[in-house]
């Protein structure tokens, strides 16, 4: 059972790696922003792909999104699992929660890891309402069409579920990689959104509208992620408020810019 921070990063640490590697090739368009804090250069890669086997390389990506819907639905799982422990809920099952508490739980306010509850409370309507497609996609009675890349289920009596847009599987994913983002960094107490993020989180779940009932406003329409590249000589120091600040000027449309520090040694570049 997950019962703080430590159980439910170390029950999800394959599914996120797989969900920061993968969805960006999902992702329509994408940049790269390689930024010479020396010369103030600024260089915009766009990614695009261009192969003799583009068939192929179209085919494998499509595999890639059903697979990266349930390794979401399976993050999510967990973080409802774990607001259900901080709530002090009982288990219903020995020392486990079923999903099927999990899903019928999982709305309340006593078990959302935010302060506000809206945002919550629709992403815990997704999460029940995409339980039954991520049941028969283990169990290998989904389907994927061909062409659109809808996701469709089965319920248990083998009906055809709601199906799941190719955007509305990224849109979840995107959803959910936030939000796991968020709670791990969160210190195990309820957060107040910043108005970014609570701005993305709108934004994708706008994305996903006709899978649950609540009326959110305020989203921002979401862009392709930009990476940002910085090279440094040997003891520089890296001025991260400058850096953002020509970040967002190279890309004056994007609603924010998000960072993340990767040290590398020497002689591993």
């Amino acid at each position: 059972m997950i019962q703080n921070l430590s159980d439910l990063q170390s029950a999800t640490e394959f599914e996120l790696w797989a969900l920061e590697a993968a969805v960006p090739l999902v992702s329509p368009g994408g940049r790269e922003l390689k930024l010479d804090p020396v010369t103030g250069s600024v260089v915009v890669r766009m990614r695009q792909v261009e192969s003799v086997s583009q068939g192929a390389v179209d085919a494998l990506i499509a595999k890639l999104y059903p697979m990266l819907f349930g390794a979401a639905w399976k993050v999510l799982d967990l973080i409802v699992e774990l607001g259900l422990h901080q709530a002090g809920v009982p288990p219903d099952r020995g020392s486990e929660f079923t999903i099927k508490m999990k899903a019928a739980q999982a709305s309340k306010a006593a078990c959302s890891p935010f302060a506000g509850q809206a945002v919550w409370t629709a992403l815990a309507e997704v999460y029940r309402t995409f339980e039954e497609a991520r049941h028969s996609l283990v169990h290998r009675r989904a389907q994927v069409a061909p062409k659109t890349g809808e996701l469709v289920g089965q319920n248990r009596t083998g009906a055809p579920l709601q199906p799941i847009t190719r955007d509305e599987q990224v849109a979840f994913c995107h959803a959910v990689q936030l939000v796991a983002e968020t709670v791990l960094s969160s210190g195990g107490n309820p957060v107040l959104l910043h108005p970014r993020i609570d701005a993305r989180l709108r934004g994708y779940l706008g994305r996903l509208a006709r899978h649950h009932s609540i009326t959110l406003g305020g989203g921002t329409a979401q862009q392709a992620p930009i990476k940002v590249l910085v090279t440094l000589a040997s003891g520089t120091l890296l001025d991260v408020p400058a850096l953002l600040s020509r970040a967002q000027q190279s890309s004056p449309t994007a609603s924010g810019v998000s960072t993340k520090c990767i040290d590398i040694v020497a002689g591993d570049a």
